[in-house]
């Protein structure tokens, strides 16, 4: 299983506030798409603000927004049948990756996940005495929470019977509670549904860890934060426990952190703690790190990433696509580019393996072979990266390039060869079975200065290479944006100068 949406809702309260802070957490992150579920005046279709994709929902008359944003969330799951759904509080901020990922993955799409089950474990007195509250069915044998939960949307039909309007899903929740929506409503209904029904789903039950009173382990809970606070629960709980250091988020293995609100009142301290932690997750993913880590030669003798980061850094959050010939010894190049471009999805080719994962897929083949080529481009399509560490051989290289670089790269997307060191040997020599020969792809290269500068030299730019840069064992070519490509042919200003 893998997270496909996280699923929020709020009113017009200040809630709504948490919204830009989330989706940046999501993205940069999770690299899981939000989604917002406005409770207002008015619905509407699904739309993209700046943040993300919402939707409005209008409010039932009588009812209180905030108890139909907090209950509605399972519900709006109904919008994506196919993809899996997780729960969460838009004042709860998810901060590690590998907790949502990792937890789940080899669980079937179609089962549900409750990842927090114990957190009204009855073994612990608090929670028993919630449990046995007056305005809890006397039937509620065991009681889960609403934050984090995750199936698909069809799958949550199956266990809450979505398939019904807004108003009356909200009515089986007052029904609970003698025509009230009490306090924990939305969990009484979602866990009765879960203990009771005969969905036939399975049902995933994973344990964090709770200490005693209300203690969620790997959890930092708003007294913790630096700020001067106003209830007094808070403030009795902070002088027990203390400020945390957020420095320490990583080394304590935090999932998740609890804001205080109003949010514009602790903005300030929000926003540095959100900063702090993409910084943190920065610097965990950096090439260096994870070149060393799956022991790449990319990094472990070449140091490429001296040179790689400064063309690729600012796309590892985005959604590319890259394709290399040659995934490395125990796919070491594979798996590093796995985790370096988390949101994307990475494609190799090498001439003995094959491997097929989540967001990565190596195919067998061989790049002197143009058929083999052809078929990676009929599989993947376009591609914004593309780098060749296949066979090495000057001929390979220079044939491939001219048949990727036109055919596979998108416009402004980056190529890169490596190991050009084989253009100095001995063309008698072989690598892989192949003699190296005459070819040699510097000199190849040699005149491209001139065909980018095409407007003054009056040499054609046939393959709208828009940039070449030259570092020890490789070459990086970038291609022409459409901007560029539409620049390509005009007049030039100082012509009679030529």
């Amino acid at each position: 299983m893998k997270i496909d949406k996280i699923i929020f809702a709020a009113d017009d309260s200040h809630f709504l506030e948490f919204w830009p802070t989330q989706s940046k957490i999501c993205k940069e992150v999770l690299g899981i798409e939000p989604v917002l579920f406005h409770i207002t005046d008015c619905d509407s279709d699904f739309y993209y603000d700046e943040y993300g994709l919402v939707k409005k929902i209008k409010k039932i008359e009588f009812i209180r927004s905030g108890a139909l944003a907090a209950i509605g969330r399972m519900f709006f799951t109904k919008y994506f049948p196919d993809d899996v759904c997780l729960i969460a509080d838009i004042d709860m901020l998810l901060i590690d990756k590998n907790y949502i990922y990792n937890s789940i993955k080899n669980f079937d799409d179609n089962s549900l996940v409750i990842y927090i089950s114990d957190a009204y474990d009855t073994n612990r007195p608090e929670a028993k005495e919630y449990v046995l509250r007056d305005y809890f069915p006397q039937n509620m044998n065991q009681l889960y929470p609403y934050h984090l939960n995750a199936a698909k949307g069809k799958t949550f039909n199956k266990i809450l019977d979505t398939d019904c309007s807004f108003e009356e899903y909200i009515n089986r929740h007052k029904e609970l509670g003698n025509k009230t929506l009490f306090w924990g409503a939305d969990e009484c209904y979602f866990s009765q549904c879960v203990n009771n029904k005969k969905h036939n789903v399975k049902i995933e039950k994973l344990v964090r860890g709770y200490e005693s009173p209300w203690k969620c382990l790997k959890r930092i809970e708003r007294h913790r934060f630096p700020v001067r606070l106003e209830f007094k629960n808070e403030i009795d709980a902070q002088k027990i426990e203390g400020i945390y250091d957020f420095n320490n988020l990583k080394k304590d293995g935090i999932f998740e952190i609890n804001c205080p609100r109003p949010y514009n009142k602790f903005k300030e301290v929000i926003d540095r703690i959100v900063d702090l932690i993409i910084l943190k997750k920065n610097e965990d993913i950096n090439m260096l790190n994870l070149g060393v880590k799956y022991g790449t030669d990319k990094v472990l003798h070449h140091r490429f990433d001296k040179i790689y980061e400064k063309f690729l850094n600012s796309l590892r959050n985005e959604n590319i696509k890259l394709f290399e010939i040659g995934c490395g010894s125990e796919f070491a190049s594979f798996n590093m580019w796995k985790e370096y471009f988390q949101n994307g999805q990475i494609f190799s080719m090498d001439i003995n393996e094959e491997k097929v994962t989540n967001n990565g897929t190596v195919f067998k083949g061989d790049q002197n072979n143009k058929d083999d080529l052809q078929k990676m481009i009929n599989l993947i399509g376009e591609c914004d990266i593309i780098i060749d560490d296949g066979s090495h051989v000057p001929e390979h290289q220079i044939n491939t390039f001219n048949f990727l670089f036109d055919k596979m790269l998108k416009n402004g997307g980056i190529y890169i060869i490596e190991d050009i060191e084989c253009n100095y040997w001995n063309p008698k020599n072989t690598i892989y079975g192949y003699e190296v020969g005459n070819h040699n792809v510097v000199d190849y290269f040699s005149t491209v200065p001139h065909k980018i500068n095409s407007e003054f030299s009056g040499m054609r730019n046939n393959n709208l290479i828009s940039s070449i840069t030259y570092f020890k064992n490789c070459i990086i070519l970038t291609k022409m944006d459409v901007e560029e490509i539409k620049e390509k042919d005009r007049e030039y200003r100082f012509k009679e100068m030529l």
